[in-house]
C-alpha cells in the first residue's frame, strides 16, 4: 500500500459511478486515504524476463485501486469500482489459495527469476512463488491478470503542485 501513498494527495474517485463519463473527481488528502479499508492486495512480482508486475488493491468502498508496474498494458495507477459481490468472491479465492498452500513448505527465501505472488488479506501478508503448483494459486494468478487487463480503468494523476 506504501506505493500508493505517495501520490497523495492524488485525485480520487468516491461513490457509486458505472461509468467513467459520469465520473465527478475529488482531491483527497493523506487522512482521508488512510481511512479507506484496504481489503484485499493482490502483488504479481516481477522476474528477470517480461512477467507482468502490479499490484491489486480492493478496498471497502467498493473501489479496485491498479497500481501497474512492468509488462503491463500501460503503466500507471489506475482505478475502477466494482460491486461488493466481486470483492467478496475475490477475497474467497484469496482465502482458498492460503488455505490450500498452508500444509507446503516454499523456499525459506524468493528465487529471484522466479515471478511470486504476495497475497494480503485478514491482516496478514503471504507469498507464494510456486504458482502453478496449487490449482487455486494458478486460478487467482490467472483471475488477477484478466482483472487487470479487462477491468473499467481510470488512470489517476498526482495533483499538481
Amino acid at each position: 500500500m506504501n506505493g500508493l501513498f505517495r501520490w497523495v494527495p492524488i485525485l480520487l474517485i468516491i461513490g457509486g459511478i458505472s461509468a467513467p463519463q459520469q465520473c465527478h473527481r475529488k482531491h483527497v488528502q493523506m487522512a482521508d486515504l488512510q481511512r479507506i479499508d484496504t481489503l484485499l492486495s493482490i502483488e504479481k512480482t516481477p522476474c528477470y524476463g517480461t512477467c507482468p508486475s502490479y499490484v491489486l488493491h480492493f478496498l471497502s468502498n467498493k473501489t479496485a485501486i491498479l497500481e501497474a508496474r512492468r509488462f503491463v498494458p500501460k503503466e500507471g495507477i489506475f482505478i475502477a469500482h466494482i460491486d461488493s459481490f466481486h470483492i467478496v468472491q475475490w477475497m474467497e479465492l484469496a482465502r482458498q489459495c492460503i488455505y490450500e498452500t498452508s500444509n507446503e513448505s516454499g523456499p525459506s527465501r524468493p528465487i529471484p527469476d522466479l515471478p511470486g505472488m504476495r497475497v494480503s488479506i485478514d491482516d496478514s501478508t503471504y507469498f507464494f512463488q510456486a504458482i502453478d503448483a496449487f490449482p487455486a494459486l494458478r486460478q487467482l494468478s490467472i483471475e488477477a491478470d484478466k482483472f487487470m487487463q479487462s477491468a473499467p480503468w481510470e488512470e489517476l494523476h498526482p495533483e499538481k503542485p
